[in-house]
């Protein structure tokens, strides 16, 4: 646990990171100090100020099973859906976060860490260019590096192309259905009303 109780600190929320909404640190300590799997995920990650893909994949099934529970999701993407489709109450906070997001994330305690196994540095590396960026003279964290939508959407296949239509063919009747519904409604009403007003006229 040794090893890693830095990177923990770091990944979980501190004053360089953002932490994971909902998710306290005792409970993330707790899961961590019961898995003989997590405390690896998270060892390798003090070793370059460069991550390479093996230990942000890492990172990524730390972030899955350990922060939201989710041991089935291959994808962060899988996960985000999964877990929108398994809440009551939809809010954008319980949400895993992206694929982009995460590894931003993840740079973050990743260079804190090396620094904090790494302390007799003759030069101090710049935070610049390791998840942090100078805006308006000022450093400030990488949040994201690509768009909240994408540019292009891919062609559905034919098969999705099939159910989007079939969908649409339900919708559709449904429309149908509730229009006629309100055309019955208005015509009632209005029946109603010239009964009121014919039984004025005669009064």
């Amino acid at each position: 646990m040794a090893s890693c109780i830095v990177q923990l600190h770091y990944m979980t929320g501190c004053n360089g990171n953002s932490c994971f909404y909902g998710k306290g640190k005792k409970s993330v300590y707790d899961q961590v100090m019961k898995s003989p799997v997590a405390q690896p995920q998270l060892s390798r990650s003090r070793d370059s100020l460069d991550l390479d893909e093996e230990v942000v994949g890492h990172f990524f099934e730390f972030t899955r099973q350990v922060i939201y529970g989710d041991h089935r999701s291959k994808t962060m993407a899988e996960a985000h859906t999964k877990k929108w489709k398994s809440i009551k109450n939809k809010s954008f906070l319980h949400l895993p976060p992206d694929a982009d997001s995460l590894c931003q994330h993840c740079l973050r305690p990743n260079y804190l860490a090396y620094l904090m196994w790494h302390p007799f540095l003759k030069h101090h590396p710049s935070p610049i260019g390791h998840c942090w960026e100078l805006v308006d003279g000022r450093c400030r964290p990488v949040r994201h590096t690509q768009p909240a939508l994408p540019k292009h959407l891919p062609s559905p296949s034919p098969a999705e192309a099939s159910e989007e239509a079939e969908i649409d063919y339900d919708d559709g009747k449904d429309d149908d259905v509730n229009q006629n519904a309100l055309i019955r409604t208005d015509h009632v009403s209005q029946c109603h009303d010239n009964m009121q007003h014919n039984t004025k006229r005669k009064m």
